[in-house]
């Protein structure tokens, strides 16, 4: 199978190992207009600026979506109907506000790649809080 992607497509995009990877593959088969979606702690978060970093370097379109608290008490009103199936990450708040806010912000494209998902597989979990 060939993945193609349309003008109309994106990648959630940390800017960590998984998401980078994405992010050069996709700028090497050319996808100039793959859009990198970033969701960031505020406006100086450090991931995130590296993420912005990584996507001029690749010369990949970038947004980044900042947390907005607010947003919290809709997603977990609604959390069942979009994860049926029960599960626990660190990350799954984090990850469930960022497809929420790409749906919201822009309803034509489609999410084709998540390369947001392996921060836990690095140890940066037990970093958060000394665990």
């Amino acid at each position: 199978m060939v993945l193609t992607m349309r003008p109309s497509d994106c990648i959630l995009f940390s800017g960590g190992a998984d998401s980078g990877l994405l992010g050069a593959r996709a700028a090497a088969l050319g996808w100039r207009d793959a859009l990198l979606v970033n969701y960031a702690f505020g406006a100086q978060d450090p991931e995130s600026l590296h993420a912005e970093a990584m996507a001029r370097e690749l010369k990949l379109p970038f947004v980044r979506l900042e947390n907005q608290p607010a947003d919290l008490e809709g997603l977990l009103a609604t959390f069942g109907t979009v994860h049926p199936q029960p599960f626990v990450d660190h990350s799954v708040i984090p990850n469930s506000l960022l497809a929420r806010a790409v749906i919201e912000r822009f309803p034509d494209r489609r999410v084709v790649l998540d390369g947001t998902g392996a921060d836990g597989c690095f140890g940066l979990f037990g970093k958060l809080g000394g665990l």
